[in-house]
């Protein structure tokens, strides 16, 4: 490429996101041309519904919000007034994902926050009369969901119902109930597994609610495992 251009979110050319996360966006640039470069302009288009855009900053462009484009020139980026052949530099700035909680409420799913990079000559290059030398680059992450997991043990959940003395005696047998429950915000999670260990002392049971649920017990391991194929968004 001519004029060169690389992006990173959060120091990384693979991120994941979450909601409220602080994005840090930076733009390296480089003029592999045999010669300079006069009047540049960098130009980084934002693009998805997670992006809080009240919380976009930088310190030495300017916000353009009618297309969501964060703008360096000359002006604001001494620099691009005359970039020399072989010379490179980074630009920064930053933005917010929204919460997850607002994005759930919104009911948004399988978001995407896209990030586009333009630079260009202010005037053609002598040496490449009609070619276009403008650097691009372009990144796209993910919005990961929040899979919570919580677990906890009852003596009459009502659903299932607790037997035996309460407090346990010794030599007499109390059975519980365990509840295991996720909450998920953004995406849908698939083939989801837990494993819990039973101690020796105890048993497992085997009465389970729903009773369609893949619940089974490992008796060489002393396991416990729940499969799940999807937790819906």
């Amino acid at each position: 490429l001519f004029l060169d251009l690389g992006l990173r979110l959060n120091g990384s050319a693979t991120p994941v996101l979450r909601g409220g996360d602080t994005v840090n966006v930076e733009v390296e640039w480089r003029n592999n041309l045999q010669e300079s470069v006069r009047d540049g302009t960098l130009e980084v288009t934002l693009t998805g519904a997670a992006i809080d855009e009240r919380s976009i900053s930088t310190d030495k462009g300017f916000y353009r919000g009618s297309d969501r484009t964060v703008v360096w020139t000359p002006s604001s980026e001494p620099q691009f007034r005359d970039i020399a052949s072989g010379s490179s530099g980074s630009e920064r700035f930053s933005f917010r994902i929204r919460d997850a909680g607002l994005l759930a409420r919104d009911n948004l799913k399988n978001l995407t926050v896209n990030v586009r990079a333009v630079m260009r000559p202010g005037s053609a290059v002598a040496s490449l009369p009609g070619v276009d030398v403008s650097g691009r680059a372009e990144l796209s992450a993910k919005v990961e969901t929040i899979l919570q997991f919580s677990a906890s043990g009852l003596y009459n959940s009502g659903v299932l119902a607790g037997s035996g003395p309460l407090p346990p005696k010794v030599g007499m047998e109390t059975i519980y109930t365990v509840t295991w429950s996720f909450a998920n915000t953004l995406n849908d999670v698939v083939n989801i597994e837990v494993r819990a260990g039973v101690p020796p002392y105890a048993r497992f049971v085997g009465t389970k609610a729903p009773a369609s649920e893949d619940v089974r017990f490992d008796e060489i391991k002393s396991e416990v495992m729940w499969s799940v194929s999807r937790v819906h968004a």
